[in-house]
């Protein structure tokens, strides 16, 4: 874990935000890779370190100041997230100092946002939790104190250590690099046709296992199964490395220590004309059933809302690929179906997708696949939804 502290201003007269981050320096340089820039160098030198310290972590010191800002926007747009801790910076007693002529304009234009787009808040002391909590920032404040003697450094190093990591896990949310992507991908496509393989394919099936697989770290196990929790998958997982022979190096049970992140859970729901476009073109369960599980697909990746009666998105994505494979629906009713409904382009992206990351051959298709960027954008919807889920 590399963790880059920025102090906007930097003086020699050692104030509180340039102690602390000192002190910090000290107490977790042996645990927790600690680095100090201050806000005097020049915007060339800034990104040149920053290139080569390549941080998990910013943690900004102090508020009122742009060059902060600007690093914070900076590191929000390369996916860095961003702590603050404001050193007393939004007292009430800062705040009314000078507060027409120079914190309501810095409010405006950087101070406020800057606030609310850090990941985490954090305070030294029980008066600044509250100070804060009066301006109505009340989620996402961590109060860690500085430690008062040399006894109270462990303990404040694993709380920032805890709180970095936290604040880690919940930023690395979705995010599986290309290679642990393609293994989530041929898992469920080893445990979806093995539901349907005969005995003998079945035997010689559980021989194969690909090499790309075999070649994963504990790392990368730990980052595919948290994956698999968030998106309700993590059965089908399990049984495709059951099917290819698969000894796991790890077993997560739970999700990681996370900040809340808003809710996805909604009471979608098909409408009574979708009901009776479905009930009224077909008598065919089969039939009927693949361009449900189409609809609900559309209806969750087009809020961003989660229906807990439905399947979760992905698991309706192996149920789509499943069906058009395994079972004998009709594919004149089906395209009838999804024109009338207005998802001919949706089911058409549907289709590339799952021949792109399940292989699924043109002549399974009842539509020609369409890439492009609507094929992409709804992939990175399914890739970015999560079940809302309660963490350890």
């Amino acid at each position: 874990m590399k963790v880059l502290h920025y102090i906007p201003n930097f003086k020699k007269s050692m104030g509180q935000a340039a102690r602390f981050v000192q002190m910090l320096q000290v107490v977790m340089g042996k645990t927790v890779e600690t680095h100090i820039i201050s806000g005097n160098i020049s915007k060339a030198d800034f990104y040149r370190r920053i290139e080569k310290l390549q941080p998990d972590i910013i943690h900004i010191h102090g508020c009122w100041s742009f060059k902060a800002a600007i690093v914070e926007s900076w590191a929000l747009r390369n996916m860095i997230p961003v702590v603050l801790s404001p050193h007393n910076g939004l007292s009430p007693k800062e705040l009314q100092a000078d507060f027409w002529k120079s914190k309501l304009p810095s409010l405006i234009a950087y101070q406020f946002l800057s606030i609310r787009k850090a990941m985490v808040l954090h305070v030294t002391s029980s008066q600044e939790l509250e100070d804060i909590k009066q301006l109505g920032w009340k989620k996402r404040v961590a109060l860690i104190p500085e430690p008062s003697n040399e006894n109270e450094h462990p303990q404040t190093t694993e709380t920032f250590r805890a709180l970095y990591q936290k604040v880690i896990d919940t930023v690395q949310r979705n995010k599986l690099s290309e290679k642990e992507e393609k293994c989530i991908w041929t898992l469920l496509q080893a445990s979806i046709n093995m539901r349907h393989a005969s005995q003998d394919a079945r035997t010689e099936r559980v021989q194969e296992c690909p090499d790309i697989l075999q070649q994963l770290s504990v790392h990368n196990w730990k980052n595919i199964q948290v994956y698999a929790i968030d998106h309700g998958i993590m059965e089908e997982l399990l049984s495709g490395a059951k099917v290819l022979s698969l000894q796991l190096p790890i077993h997560v049970d739970a999700l990681p220590a996370r900040f809340k992140v808003k809710s996805t859970t909604s009471d979608g729901h098909i409408s009574d004309k979708e009901h009776g476009i479905i009930c009224g073109c077909t008598s065919s369960q089969e039939t009927a059933a693949l361009i449900t599980d189409l609809l609900r697909l559309s209806k969750i990746l087009e809020k961003n809302q989660y229906n807990k009666e439905w399947q979760p998105p992905f698991v309706l994505v192996m149920s789509i690929y499943e069906r058009l494979i395994y079972t004998m629906y009709d594919e004149d009713i089906f395209c009838s179906m999804a024109r009338k409904l207005g998802m001919e382009s949706f089911c058409a992206h549907v289709m590339h997708i799952l021949s792109e990351r399940l292989q699924l051959p043109l002549g399974y298709m009842p539509l020609d696949p369409i890439s492009g960027k609507a094929a992409r954008r709804l992939y990175r919807q399914l890739n970015e939804f999560n079940i809302s889920k309660e963490t350890t």
